[in-house]
Order: C-alpha cells, then structure tokens, then sequence
C-alpha cells in the first residue's frame, strides 16, 4: 500500500531529508459556469477537432495566478466568415495565446437570424450530416434579405401542425463555429480547450438582465444599430456572454459589432454615464506567424513574465476588478515589449525587420 506523501504548512511536497522540495502541480480547470465539451464521444470523429484539450471535470473559479480568455461564439458571429474576417480572428486568437495562460473556445455551431419584426438564435452540436465549418461570404450574403420562419407545434405535440410564431425578412444570419481552428493547431497545445457554456443563473443571470435593459434604453445604441430586433440580438448575446465571464473571473473577447454593446455606453449620458481609459502597449506582429512559432514564443520564461505584469495590471485573473496601473507595472511591460520586438525582429524576415514589427 503507497504511503500518502507529506506536505508542509504551505501544500508544498516534503523531501526524504525533511525539506520542502516543491509546489505540488496544480491542475488546469475552467471556470463553474463553463463545461468541458464532450467532443466526439459515441460519434464518428470526422466531424470533430482531432486536438481538442479536454477540460478536467471539476470546475472552479479562475484562480489569481492563472489569466483566461473566453472566446464565446454569440458575441464574434460576425466575424465567423470564411475569408478576411476569419484570418483576422485566427490573428487575434495568436495575440491572446500571447496574452493569456488560457483561451477557453465554446464549442457547437452558433445560428442567428433577426430582422425587423423578430428574431432567432440557438447553438446546435456538429453532427454527421451538419459538420463544422466557416460559412462563406456567399451563403452569408445569399441568405441576408431572405425569409425566415419561427414555427412551434400547438401543446407541444410533435405530431401537431406547427404554426408560425416569426416571420421576418433577415437583415443578419450567420453561422458561426470556432471548430475549424482546432485542426490548425500545433501537437502539445495545451492552452486552447473547448467548452459549452451555459445559461446564465442566478447572480450572472440578473447581471446579464440588468446590463440588456440598461443597454435597451440607450440612444446611442439605438443610433449605431438601428434595427430593433437585431440591436435586442446583439444585445442579449454580448451581455449573456460578459455576465457569464465576470462571475468566472475570466476575460471576454467580441468582435468589433458586438463590442458596440459596450462601447456606446460611453455615449450614454442618461443611463450608463460611464468614463474611461486605455494603456497602449506596444507589441510585435505576431498575427502571420505560424501556430508552432506562437507555441515555442509561449514556452520562452520572459513570457510567463509578460503574461504575469498583465494580470496585475487587469486585477488577478482577468475579472472585472482592475488594478491601477503602477510606474513599476508601465516599466516591466515596456521592458518585455521591447525584448519581444528584438525577438521579433530576430525571427521575422528582413522585409519585416525594425519599426514595422512593433504595433501600438
């Protein structure tokens, strides 16, 4: 029978001669409100990622040591488009490996529709006869000013004659998935999970209501998206995502028509009234390289480094709390900065060389 080893007051694993030898390793985990996907489980693995990191079962709240990413499909729709739109976010995703110890990416296919007089969204997991991939620009703009239907069968009855609940002319519908990118991915990656996300609940439920009301009201909103039920769309989407990271501790990234959501808060004299600031960091241009020079950038310690005077400055693991932002926390970042754009320039081609590789 094996002996349970000995810990000191700290969890740390005692050593044969009595010392404290070392930290015991501390499991990788995902937030509560996050679940592991079970990708390919009973199914024919065609039509799943083939490296896929599985979270661990137990799920717990971010710890302070440890920044993460959410990368939620119903507030980056938009840009989930074969073409320019997804090569800008496989750059972003580059930059966040960069940036955080973890990325969280929800898993399934993300479908929405809305127009003027009504709307529908729902996330579906790829089957065989519904496999992942981008949507084109083609079957996005063949399907933009199309009809589409909201049916439901009277009392639930399958066998019931269904009757149209929405029917509207759609001024978006997007398809979106993450999937494709798990095929790009290096042997080893170990930052990159998928996960299903759920429905917002109790404190994170009235969070996400609170923000949508408050968010309905605004004018300047209102402006940017003029459109009701597309607005409402955006709206409900941004906020289900942004309340279900702030309970995690985690942060959340959006593509730019989504980000509308909170940026015109800060045109919002009546309701938010909020005000703000931004610290530039300067950082090389890393989005073209491939993922296997990101993979052996990530593994360099003066990265841990990097990552850690960013936690600091955001307030522990990435969560809603934000520290200020001291001169010793200003001078370690422009320190890692520049090592990283002398390494950059190191690893780039000649064309890319000097002030070209450092992006503010």
């Amino acid at each position: 029978m094996s002996r349970e080893p000995r810990r000191c007051a700290n969890g740390r694993l005692i050593a044969s001669d009595g010392s404290c030898c070392r930290a015991p390793r501390r499991r990788a985990t995902a937030p509560r409100m996050l679940a592991p996907a079970r990708l390919g489980v009973g199914r024919r693995r065609d039509y799943y990622p083939r490296r896929v990191p599985v979270r661990p079962p137990k799920l717990r709240a971010v710890p302070d040591d440890e920044s993460l990413l959410v990368v939620p499909l119903r507030s980056n729709a938009r840009t989930l488009v074969a073409g320019a739109s997804v090569a800008a976010m496989r750059k972003r995703l580059k930059y966040a490996s960069l940036f955080y110890d973890s990325l969280l990416l929800e898993s399934g296919i993300f479908r929405v529709q809305a127009g003027p007089t009504g709307s529908s969204s729902f996330i579906v997991p790829p089957t065989a006869e519904d496999p992942p991939r981008w949507q084109t620009v083609a079957e996005r703009r063949a399907a933009t000013g199309a009809t589409f239907v909201v049916a439901v069968s009277p009392g639930g009855v399958p066998d019931a004659t269904p009757h149209a609940v929405v029917s509207s002319q759609a001024a978006i519908s997007w398809t979106a998935t993450l999937h494709p990118f798990a095929d790009e991915l290096p042997p080893g990656t170990d930052w990159v999970h998928f996960v299903k996300s759920r429905d917002p609940a109790g404190t994170a439920k009235q969070l996400a209501q609170q923000w949508a009301t408050a968010d309905k009201r605004n004018r300047a909103l209102e402006s940017a998206i003029p459109i009701r039920f597309v607005r409402e769309t955006i709206i409900d989407s941004a906020n289900h995502d942004h309340a279900l990271a702030a309970m995690a501790g985690a942060a959340v990234t959006s593509d730019r028509f989504h980000s509308q959501v909170v940026a015109q808060r800060f045109n919002d004299q009546q309701g938010w009234k909020l005000q703000g600031y931004a610290v530039p960091v300067l950082f090389p241009q890393i989005g073209d390289w491939p993922w296997p020079a990101i993979a052996d950038l990530r593994r360099d310690p003066n990265m841990a480094r990097f990552r850690a005077v960013l936690r600091e400055s955001r307030g522990g693991g990435g969560g809603p709390k934000l520290r200020p932002v001291t001169s010793r926390t200003l001078h370690i970042a422009s320190m890692s900065a520049t090592w990283l754009t002398l390494r950059a320039g190191l690893r780039a081609s000649p064309v890319r060389r000097g002030g070209r590789d450092s992006k503010s």
